[in-house]
């Protein structure tokens, strides 16, 4: 590190610390006892350049490009919080979710999970037509469609999320909820993820159902398909938010997303996916947006 000019005031002084930023001249600004301040110039190799700066600097501070130089070392500032937050994410990744996300696993998440665990034991994983009946959106053969709904049994337009049918189908979603809930709660907070879960449940079990026109369907899916819009919209339009989604989780759950309507996996609620996705992701541009105008 190495001295290459003084001033008498900060603000000058941080005015030629700009001026060697936009060169990408790495600088401190220190202040000495008798009260001048010094900028230093920490790599060797740029002293020479530095100085030749500070008498162009010296020479003419107003110079246009002196003055485009103003803020350099505050924007660089900023980008490297940015990075140091990215840099510190949680990033979600399917090979290590069952490794160390348990623990922090907010509140939400863990009733989201209770209570689909509970259903699925009430329900024989989708057996049992008398319990079933009671969280469908609608009923079979219902009469006008969300007829139920209407009358005052609106907890219907969520409770098919909680319905699974089979082990495979609740363990997967299971698995993908603590991933991404794990990672999405803590940092929206509970109110607002479990907004997010309610009524990005509420729009997918309502594309389903007018997709189908049946209601024989549930699952965890349609929302969990809006977490995954949510963040990786969100990351996109605002990256100080600090939760990257793995190349590999993207392109996991798109080719799932596409299987689905081949009919790979079995009957599938296409629906719920879809809308969900859309859903999130309009969700997640709205949050990015407000974090970029609040910082």
């Amino acid at each position: 590190m190495r001295q290459v000019a003084t001033f008498d005031d900060e603000r000058t002084a941080k005015r030629f610390a700009d001026v060697l930023c936009a060169k990408e001249i790495d600088t401190e600004v220190s202040r000495a006892r008798e009260g001048a301040y010094i900028v230093w110039v920490l790599d060797e190799r740029d002293v020479e350049t530095s100085r030749a700066s500070w008498a162009a600097f010296d020479a003419n501070p107003d110079a246009p490009e002196h003055l485009a130089a103003q803020g350099c070392v505050e924007r660089k500032q900023k980008l490297a919080t940015v990075e140091e937050r990215r840099s510190r994410h949680e990033v979600v990744n399917v090979r290590t979710s069952w490794r160390g996300q348990v623990g922090r696993a907010t509140r939400v998440t863990f009733v989201l999970i209770a209570v689909s665990i509970l259903v699925a034991l009430v329900t024989g994983l989708g057996k049992r037509d008398d319990a079933l009946v009671y969280l469908l959106i609608d009923v079979p053969d219902g009469g006008a469609p969300f007829g139920l709904v209407r009358h005052g049994q609106v907890w219907r337009l969520i409770t098919p999320i909680f319905l699974h049918f089979g082990l495979l189908h609740i363990f997967f979603n299971m698995w993908w909820l603590l991933d991404l809930g794990s990672a999405l709660e803590p940092r929206i907070g509970s109110p607002r993820f479990l907004s997010l879960v309610v009524s990005t449940a509420i729009i997918s079990n309502v594309a389903q159902y007018i997709w189908t026109g049946s209601p024989m369907f549930g699952g965890m899916s349609g929302v969990l398909y809006a977490l995954f819009g949510y963040a990786w919209v969100r990351q996109r339009v605002d990256p100080s938010f600090g939760l990257a989604l793995p190349q590999s989780v993207i392109v996991i759950l798109m080719i799932c997303l596409v299987l689905g309507f081949s009919g790979a996996f079995g009957p599938a609620a296409n629906g719920t996916h879809v809308a969900g996705l859309i859903s999130g992701g309009l969700l997640g541009l709205v949050g990015g947006l407000l974090g970029r105008v609040a910082r």
